[in-house]
């Protein structure tokens, strides 16, 4: 009965974080998909090998790269994740060649975001292997909190 419950309560959180409305400070974006950059989608094997894995004392993590990164964890039915993407493929652009942005589908890359506890998307993996730094951000993020989060992660 417990574990029922438990996995009813998980199901509820995670539909109603990709069901609740996005309020924004900013329209997602009118620019034509020519002013964006294309956002490269993670399998397992290539988040290891680009992003990174969790050393074998469980403690420390073994970046993959010298660049900051960000993750966006999404699946392709979530509401929320969809109006941010647009977001995100701005923030790619803006920050092409200082911040790299990769997605990792939920539902294709279960290991990955297992591997962060990811029960709500969208979610955001803010990398910074300059400060040996891994955080994250959950639920939808306008363009404007993006930009923010950018300057106070890495310093940008």
């Amino acid at each position: 009965m417990n574990k029922y419950f438990f996995a009813v309560v998980i199901g509820g959180l995670l539909l109603s974080a990709c069901n609740k409305t996005a309020q924004t400070s900013e329209p997602a974006s009118t620019e034509t998909t020519a002013n964006r950059i294309e956002i490269k989608e993670l399998s397992n094997e290539q988040f290891v090998e680009l992003v990174g894995k969790p050393e074998s004392d469980g403690k420390h993590w073994h970046f993959a790269s010298k660049e900051p990164i960000i993750v966006d964890f999404y699946a392709t039915w979530c509401g929320p994740c969809k109006k941010m993407a647009p977001n995100m493929e701005l923030l790619a652009k803006e920050y092409e060649g200082k911040v790299t942005i990769y997605k990792v589908d939920v539902d294709k890359a279960k290991q990955t975001a297992g591997m962060f506890g990811i029960y709500s998307i969208p979610s955001l993996l803010f990398v910074n292997p300059a400060k040996g730094q891994l955080s994250m951000q959950s639920g939808y993020q306008d363009y404007s909190d993006l930009k923010a989060y950018v300057k106070e992660v890495f310093g940008l």
